[in-house]
């Protein structure tokens, strides 16, 4: 039997290269970065859109306006989950029973399983949340 028998059990052989990762970091809320990101292009779209037709058309630019928010959808969570991280009082984001937090929780459920699944399973885990169990729960 090899392997090490001192504690008891059974222990695989330790790997003296062996690195551990880097702990992962979350991103931080930046305005700069919600300018950059959802602004900029809506912005560079209505602008090409005027320069097109040289007048603002309202059905047409509501339109265009729903399709933006419709196809950048997932970024427009993912930002507003890392606004209430950053702005929501700490009282309301300690409250939370699990392990990953309820917003990191629909973070990593949106960004693993998509838009729609990933808050299908967000809000469950919210109505959870109040529940009587605890502990570790991950999408």
């Amino acid at each position: 039997m090899s392997g090490n028998n001192n504690s008891g059990g059974w222990r695989p052989p330790s790997n003296p290269n062996y690195i551990p990762p880097p702990p992962k970091e979350r991103p931080q809320f930046s305005i700069a970065a919600v300018i950059i990101d959802l602004l900029l292009p809506y912005g560079l779209l209505v602008l090409g859109y005027w320069f097109y037709f040289e007048s603002f058309k309202g059905g047409v630019l509501a339109f265009m306006a729903l399709v933006y928010v419709v196809s950048r959808l997932k970024q427009i969570l993912l930002w507003t989950i890392l606004f209430y991280q950053r702005f929501a009082p700490e009282k309301m984001r300690q409250a939370c029973m699990f392990t990953p937090s309820c917003s990191e929780y629909m973070q990593m459920a949106i960004v693993k399983y998509g838009v729609l699944a990933g808050l299908d399973k967000g809000i469950d885990r919210l109505a959870r949340c109040r529940g009587q169990e605890r502990g570790e729960d991950y999408p």
